[in-house]
Formats: structure tokens, sequence, C-alpha cells
């Protein structure tokens, strides 16, 4: 039996050689090196390889492992440090394998005498460490890929334990420890009860179901996270303990949903398109269709359908059509895309455009062909439209000698319609560039269309271009262009396209319209229907004093007085209504502005001209400033002839009624004279003489008397007598309701009056009575059967004048018909049995008479309004 210590060593070695574990020792005082066949067979050395200072520690890799050793040896034989490092060995073989190296030191009166330590090979650890370092490298890249991690739940003390990828999800400071409760805070209000109620699934059934929630973070921000797991339970099958994964799922989640959202809006474009999908399986020959192509083919939604039953509903003639482009589908593994129709039991025809593709099996045979089917019905029917559009497009264009072109502004090609080359002569199908164009242009517009095409570019707009061309034959046409700039993403005009017009003979129309303008004696313009200028003649410049070109484009407006706009906007709405308008709604002369400050009366006549832009309007203006010069002369020598007969007039009546008193009043006078002159000439008595003489007095005074009497008859009439008085209008209108009781009460009217502003006139009383009762009976007498009769009377003053008006809510008069008449004696406008037309004529004739004048506004079932002018100024 070996000695204990014996068993021990053996023990021992046999320990250190299964560990790979080897030792050493160096003698100092010996020089020499030792250690045991473990290092040997780690550093794969012979048997009986015996180590020296020499080549000892030579298998240590060159560089930093060798450096590394040789400065921990030196620190451990001169200070006595010991060293405990990993190092990088090359075998005999040529192996690399790692090692831990120790070592230890004994000091002698200072002096190191030996060295020893431990050689153990670690590369299987060392690799291990690796792979490990690697797979949590790898889980941790997967981790952040994937944006998941791994938790566990202790359910007995509640404790959460989460990975780095976890906290980094839910923002939380990975030195924070968790649990159930923190978790559950971070989740969203709305998920946290169902969050709650399955995790008491899982403590009661032992099962864990996947699911997700969201989660709100610090910034307010709202996560997905999907969780994984596996309950934990103990040997008495309870739970100990829940583990799984987490994922934040949030960008997945809205993938999905954007997916789900396509899937809706592919449905919907589906239907919207009558795009539908359909699959035939050739050996079953079973057809498989969407749902759309159900409602399609008029089937109900699931029917089974057969390759007969679909032949059966295609159209009669389209099916040797289907027939060959199945054939071609077997024979070249193609189907191509074709349109046909279907006749649906009801009798409709659709029209379907088809789109295949045939796929085959391991031996090359069709074993199935699917595709898409839209209802192409209306699309054809558009088409079929749009060529008879197009043809009628096309009759047009040469009707009206329009053709279109392109122009590619890169390539400098032009592409021309059948009109264009008519247009210009010619060859049809000819390549056009800009220069065959340019060419043709007349040598003095050129310059004018060149400056035109540059601005065009440098604007990204084509305005219109009027300009002539001359042809190979030299005759001259005039054409007009529109067009439009087409741009490139950096704003560069790539194309500019549009049509041409052969405008010849509208062009000489217009010079020949432009040349009648100007042969006029009158100004000239023509404007359209916002009163904006577009030609004039020469003439003009000398009435507004402007050049010709600088009136086109100005409002007419601009060139008349203020006051007057008013007018004529009304009047020019009225004339587009109705052309035969042709009175001017001015009670004053009509002016217009020379120089823009300038006031020049104008005589102004208007006709419509009818264009294929729409109405316009000939306005022909003369200067009738001496006119009007010679017409105030003669209305002054007028006037003051008219006094001077009026005079003249009053004389006479005067003359003929003083001669008509005189024949009657001194006829007997004067005969008694003659008869006493006579007497006294027979009389021989003197005292018989002087008894006639007194008798001769008697006649006279009596003569003078009846002279003083008609001087002073002709003195007060040639005074006259007007009759005005002031009158209460409040007054006036209580005095017509009594006389008009009866007709009110039985009418319902209401009579308004507002006299706030001029109670009281001076007028002729009897007038005023007779228009109150005519204005008021007429409004009782023509009320609307339809509405209570509402009669407003007010006074006013304006622009210091008195003014009445009677305003009704009745059955209104046509003035468009009626307004010449209305004041007409025995005009009547309503089948009224009272209905006589003298009211009206009388009124005015009472108005004119008193020096005013009356008015009239009406509207058929709205009401009437009269306004009367009282010639009469009211006293401050």
């Amino acid at each position: 039996m070996k000695a204990p210590l014996i068993q021990v060593d053996d023990i021992l070695q046999k320990i250190n050689h299964h560990a790979k574990i080897g030792i050493w020792q160096f003698d100092y005082e010996e020089d020499s090196l030792l250690w045991n066949s473990v290092i040997n067979d780690i550093a794969e050395l012979p048997p009986d390889f015996i180590p020296s200072k020499s080549n000892g520690f030579s298998f240590y890799k060159e560089g930093k492992n060798r450096a590394l050793f040789e400065k921990a040896y030196s620190n451990l034989k001169e200070k006595g440090e010991p060293f405990d490092i990993d190092l990088e060995i090359l075998t005999a073989k040529g192996n690399t394998k790692h090692v831990r190296t120790t070592g230890q030191a004994d000091f002698e009166n200072g002096v190191c005498v030996r060295s020893y330590g431990i050689f153990e090979d670690i590369t299987l650890r060392k690799e291990n460490e690796l792979r490990l370092t690697t797979t949590v490298e790898q889980l941790n890249l997967a981790e952040k890929v994937s944006n998941s991690g791994y938790w566990s739940w202790n359910t007995l003390t509640n404790q959460v334990v989460w990975s780095k990828q976890l906290y980094h999800i839910f923002q939380i400071p990975t030195a924070e420890v968790m649990d159930y409760d923190k978790v559950l805070a971070r989740i969203h209000p709305d998920d946290r009860s169902k969050v709650v109620q399955i995790s008491e699934d899982v403590l009661k059934n032992k099962r864990f179901q996947k699911y997700s929630y969201r989660i709100v973070l610090d910034d307010g921000t709202e996560r997905t996270i999907e969780l994984s797991g596996k309950v934990i339970t103990d040997s008495f099958n309870e739970v100990i303990e829940v583990a799984g994964a987490a994922q934040d799922i949030t960008e997945q989640k809205a993938i999905e949903n954007d997916l789900t959202r396509k899937n809706e809006f592919l449905s919907f474009s589906e239907k919207l398109a009558r795009i539908g999908y359909w699959q035939w399986n050739t050996i079953t020959n079973e057809i498989f269709f969407s749902d759309i192509l159900y409602d399609t083919f008029g089937l109900e939604p699931g029917t089974k359908i057969m390759f007969d039953d679909f032949v059966a509903l295609v159209h009669p003639e389209d099916r040797q059509l289907i027939s060959d482009n199945i054939q071609l589908a077997f024979n070249g593994k193609k189907y191509h895309e074709f349109p046909y129709r279907i006749l649906l039991n009801d009798g409709t025809i659709k029209t379907l455009q088809l789109l295949a593709v045939a796929i085959g099996n391991k031996n090359g045979a069709v074993k199935e062909i699917s595709g898409t089917l839209q209802d192409i019905t209306l699309q054809k029917k558009t088409e079929t439209e749009l060529i008879r559009k197009n043809e009628y497009l096309t009759f047009v264009e040469n009707l009206s000698k329009i053709g279109y072109w392109q122009w590619d502004v890169g390539n400098n090609n032009i592409e021309w319609s059948d009109m264009m080359y008519t247009i210009f002569e010619h060859e049809p199908g000819t390549k056009i560039v800009f220069d065959t164009y340019f060419n043709y242009i007349h040598p003095e517009d050129q310059q004018f269309v060149s400056e035109q095409i540059t601005l065009a570019f440098q604007g990204k707009k084509y305005h219109d271009i009027l300009h002539r061309i001359v042809l190979k034959n030299g005759s001259i046409k005039t054409i007009q262009l529109l067009a439009v700039a087409i741009t490139n993403p950096e704003g560069e005009v790539i194309e500019i396209s549009g049509t041409l017009q052969d405008v010849t003979m509208q062009r000489m129309e217009e010079i020949k319209f432009k040349n009648l303008l100007e042969s006029a004696p009158d100004t000239m313009i023509i404007v359209d229907k916002k009163g904006i200028i577009q030609i004039t003649n020469k003439q003009s410049e000398t009435l507004f004093g402007m050049a010709a070109k600088d009136l086109v484009g100005l409002s007419v407006a601009q060139l008349t007085p203020q006051r007057q706009h008013n007018a004529m906007y009304n009047y020019a709405k009225t004339f587009f209504e109705d052309f035969k308008h042709q009175k001017l709604g001015f009670k004053q002369d009509f002016y217009v502005m020379h120089n823009g400050r300038n006031e020049v009366p104008a005589q102004l006549s208007l006709s419509p001209l009818f264009t294929e832009d729409g109405p316009l309007v000939i306005i022909a203006l003369r200067d009738i400033t001496e006119l009007k010069k010679a017409e105030k002369q003669l209305l002054r020598a007028n006037k003051d002839l008219q006094e001077y007969s009026n005079k003249l007039a009053k004389r006479n009546n005067q003359l003929a009624e003083f001669n008509h008193i005189t024949s009657h009043n001194l006829r007997s006078p004067v005969s008694n004279l003659n008869m006493l002159l006579e007497l006294h000439k027979e009389e021989t008595d003197e005292l018989g003489k002087a008894e006639l003489f007194e008798k001769f007095e008697m006649v006279i005074d009596h003569l003078t008397l009846t002279l003083n009497t008609l001087v002073e008859s002709i003195k007060a009439k040639s005074e006259g007598n007007k009759n005005v008085e002031k009158i209460t209008l409040a007054k006036t209108v209580k005095n017509t309701k009594e006389i008009l009781a009866a007709e009110i009460i039985n009418s319902n009217a209401t009579i308004k009056v507002d006299f706030s502003n001029l109670p009281c006139v001076e007028y002729n009383k009897i007038y005023l009575d007779s228009i109150f009762l005519n204005l008021i009976g007429n409004a009782i007498k023509y009320r609307s059967k339809h509405r209570p009769l509402i009669l407003k009377i007010t006074s006013k003053i304006k622009q210091g004048r008195a003014f009445l008006s009677f305003e009704d809510n009745g059955l209104g008069i046509d003035l468009k018909m009626h307004g010449h008449k209305v004041f007409g004696l025995n005009k009547v406008f309503h089948r009224h049995p009272e209905a006589k037309g003298v009211g009206l004529f009388l009124t005015k004739s009472q108005v004119e008479a008193m020096g005013g004048y009356i008015t009239i506004d009406s509207e058929i079932d709205k009401g009437t309004k009269f306004e009367i002018d009282l010639n009469y100024v009211p006293r401050t």
C-alpha cells in the first residue's frame, strides 16, 4: 500500500491531468526549470521533452502575448509581484490555444530563489465564452432588430425582470427595479382592465395565450406591445413564475392597419372600376369568381360555375372568339387580352375586357387559367360617343378652319392636324419643324412673332397671336394662334400646343368694319356688356382728348361724370335685357369728359351688335357744344317770347273784355250825350241851354264812374288769384278716409301715414283733395285678392323741394307694356267695373297745373309707388 502522501500526490496528478492543469517551477539557485507532463500535453510537446531556461517559455505567441508574459515574469522575479494572466500559445504542432498562467515567488534575504505556478488549458472555456458572447450579441441584435425583449414575472414577490431592450422600449432607466404594478401603470388606461383580466386568467388556468396591448410613454406617445409567454409551476402545480417575450409591434400594427385600409380601398376600386378576378381549373372545369363578377354576370353570389355555364353567358357572336383564344392559351401557354360581350338572362348585353395567364404543371400541360375581367360597357359606350364627337369635331374643324398643333421644344418636332396642312397648303404628312412654320410667316410679322414666342418661354404663358402667312403661291392669309405652354418640374418649357385658325375672311370683315367706323363723322365706340371699350375710331380723340389706342380697355364710366353713373348702369341693365329699349333715363343733359377734366355735352345713340362672343353695343357720340349754346339762346328767346305772348294774350283778353264792357256800359251814356248835344244845338233859349248843360255834367259824371270801375277790374285780373293756401296733410288724409270709409272697411285696408318730415304744405286745396281721393281710391280699387291692402303715404323734403309718395302692395302695372300710357285719358290696365281711366289723367293735369310732376314705379303682383313733386319749397 502506498503511503498517504504518495496517494494524495497521485490523486492530485490525476486531477491536474484531467483538468488540463500543469505545474511548473524555476529554481534560480540551480538554474533549472521543471514542469509536469500536463504542460507537454497542452503544448503538444513530445513526452520526453525537457524544458530549460532557453526553451521553456518560447511557445507563447510572439507579440503582445509574449511581451505580456515576459513583463509579468520579470516583475515576479524582481519585485515578487504574483501574476494570473490569460495568454495565447502556439503549440509544437502549430495550433493556437488559450492558457491561464499564474506565478508565485519565494524570496530569501531579499533575493528570489524560486518561482512556480500553474499552466491551465482554457481553450474550451474561451471558445464557450466567445460563443456565449456572440450569442448574447446576436440576441441583443435580434432584440433591437425585432424591437423585442424577454421578461419574467415572479408571482410570489410580484417582481418583474426585463431585458435591456424592454427598458428601451418602455423608455425606463435600466437601473429601475420593476414590478407588476409599475408595468401596469404604463399600460394605456383603455387597455389596463383587459391586461388585469388576462393576468388573472393566466394564473387561474395556468395557460398563456399571446395578446397585445398599448402603452403610454412619458412624452405621451402610444406604442403597441405583443406579449407571449409560458407559465412555470412548482412541484405542487402552483404558479411561481410567468416568463416570455414582448415585442413592440407599433409599426407592424400600423402596416397592418394600412394594409387593411388598402385592401378596403382595393375592394372599393374593384367595385368602382368594375374589375373582378377569376380562376378556371381546367382539370375540374370549375370556375371561381370574385364577388364583383357575380354581380357583373347577374348571378347569385356563391353560385357554383362550371366552364359550360360561363360559355352559355357569352354572346353567341363572340363564342368563337373565346374558343380561339382558349386554344391559343393551351398551345402557347399564353392568353391575350381582348374584349368580348356577354348576354345576361334578362337580355342585357355587357362588354368585358379579359386578361389572363395560363399556368402549367411540371409536365407542361395547362392546369389553370386565371386573370381579371373588367366591365367596360360604359367605357365602350364612351369610346363610341368619343368617336362620334371626334367625327363631329373634324367636321367643325373643317367648317371653322381650325387646326391643332403640338411643338416638342426639346426635339424641335411639330405635329400638325390635317387642317393645318390644308391652311398652309403644305404637303400632308411632311415632317414639320419650327423653321417650316416660321418661313411661312409674313416678313413684316416675323419680328412680332419672335418676340411673342420669347415672352412665352420667359413667362411660361402663350398669348393670343394674330399674324399673316405667305403661301408658296404668294397668297396671304391671316391666322390666329391660341396655345398653352407645358413645363417640366424644373420650370422649363418642354412643349407648346394649341390651335390655329384661318381668320382671313374675318380679318377682312374687321378691316372693312374698321374703315366704316373711321368714315363716320361722329365718335364711334364699341363696348362689351361690362362697358369696356373694345374698338373706337379716330374721331374719339377729338371728343375725349385722348389717343384712340389709349381709350381701348377703358370703361365708359371713366369717360363720364360721376353723377351720371347710376343712371348709366340702370339703363345699361335695361338695354341688355331688351335691346328695343332705346330711351335714355337721364332727366339732365348727357356729358362726357374731355382730357378727364372738362365736361362736354354730347348727343348719344346706341345700337346692339351681335357677335359670336356675345352682344356688343355701338355707341355714337356727337359733340353738341355749339348746339347747346344755340339751344340756350333759342330757349332764352322763346322764354322771352312766351312771356311777351302771355302778357299780350292777357292784354288782348283784357282788351276784349274791356271792349265788351265798354260797348255794353258806355253805349247809353254816349247816346245820351249825342242826344243832349243835338238838343243843345236846337235850343235857342239860354235858360234851356243851361238846363241842358247841367244834364251834360250828370251824364259825364256817370261815364267817368263807369270808366273808373273798368280800370279797377282790369287791374285786379292782371294780379291774378292762385288760390294757394296752407294745408295740414293729416287733415287731408282724415277727410279722404271719411269720404272713402265704406270702401276702406269693406277692403280691410290699412293706411299708414308718416308726415313727420313735412306735416304741412302750401297748395291748391281743391287740387290736393282731388289727388288724395284719386290715389287712395285707386289703391283700394286695384288691391290684390291674395293679401290685405297696405298703403303707405309719406311726405319728405328732397333737394329742398316737397314730395309726396303713395306706395301700396296691390296688383301692380306692367310698365314695360303700359308705361308710356299710364297717365293717358281713358286708359285702364285692369278689368274693374269702375275703371274709367280718368283719375290718373286728372291727377297728372292738376299736379302739372301747379308746376310739379308725378312719377310711377310698379311691378306686377308686388305693388305700385307714385311720387309727386309739389313744386313747393318749404320755408325753413
